[in-house]
């Protein structure tokens, strides 16, 4: 990789029209998803993993270790990578999954680090027969993406994937459901509120207003259909167990950016489980 094309992962402007760019061909899986993402993440729309570093960078400190095997199981962007970056370990074997080319052609072109074997593999995490390959899992907000009568064999695929004594981190963001009126309202709501974010922010946008703005309708409608499809804690943990993980210890996360609909505030909570 030249040193021309190369990203850093704290550029979330550079980030944000890589994404753009990369995504016009490939975000097709994901109905134009991560185009709009680094966007999102730049102006402030979205909260990323940032809202659940106090909480993982610790964890990861104690459960990294040099020479680890490392899945991260879905990526919208480089910010799991980057995560991983701040740990002490070296070496580090890191191999990112995704269905969608975009995120995995963005880390593809991070700068390269001392002691990081970065890879990608483009595959529906449901489908993958890797067996005890890693270390430690991390997946962050990636369930709630999958359909619910799938989520069962993508957590029985990471199970599969656990070597013996490695463990899997997986942050999950449970959120009640949306009444029938919340629901009609709720695209509206979040599209005004991103663009009051993007227009605010500063951050110039990867492409035209309008292609975006067509991106975005897209984008609310979807996070409108995943509020609800994981409201508890205790429903994600009875997901992980039936699905062969057992549960080490769990931690509060953060709190996503709540939209108001129809006057009250609708967040989505972060759980963080460590699990074997």
């Amino acid at each position: 990789m030249s040193a021309s094309l190369s990203l850093s992962v704290e550029d979330l402007i550079g980030l944000s029209a890589a994404g753009w760019t990369l995504g016009e061909t490939r975000c097709v899986a994901c109905g134009g998803y991560h185009r709009v993402w680094g966007l999102l993440r730049a102006a402030g729309v979205v909260g990323g993993t940032a809202v659940d570093t106090v909480v993982l960078a610790p964890l990861l400190d104690t459960l990294v270790r040099p020479g680890a095997r490392v899945l991260i199981a879905g990526a919208a962007d480089a910010a799991i990578v980057a995560l991983l970056m701040t740990t002490a370990a070296r070496p580090l074997d890191i191999t990112v999954v995704d269905i969608c080319s975009t995120p995995l052609r963005i880390i593809e072109r991070l700068e390269a680090q001392d002691g990081l074997t970065v890879r990608t593999l483009r595959t529906d995490l449901a489908e993958m027969t890797t067996a005890s390959a890693f270390d430690l899992i991390l997946s962050h907000s990636m369930l709630p993406f999958v359909d619910g009568d799938r989520r069962i064999a993508v957590v029985r695929a990471l199970g599969r994937a656990l070597a013996p004594g490695g463990r899997a981190v997986i942050v999950v963001r449970t959120a009640p459901a949306l009444s029938a009126a919340d629901r009609e309202a709720h695209d509206k709501a979040w599209l005004d509120r991103a663009w009051r974010r993007i227009d605010g922010s500063g951050v110039p946008l990867p492409g035209p207003r309008s292609e975006i703005d067509t991106i975005l309708v897209r984008f609310a409608a979807m996070r409108r259909g995943h509020l609800g499809g994981l409201q508890t804690a205790e429903e994600v943990v009875d997901l992980l167990e039936a699905g062969g993980l057992r549960l080490i210890s769990s931690h509060a996360g953060g709190d996503s950016t709540a939209v108001t609909v129809n006057g009250a505030a609708h967040v989505r909570r972060s759980h963080v489980f460590v699990c074997a």
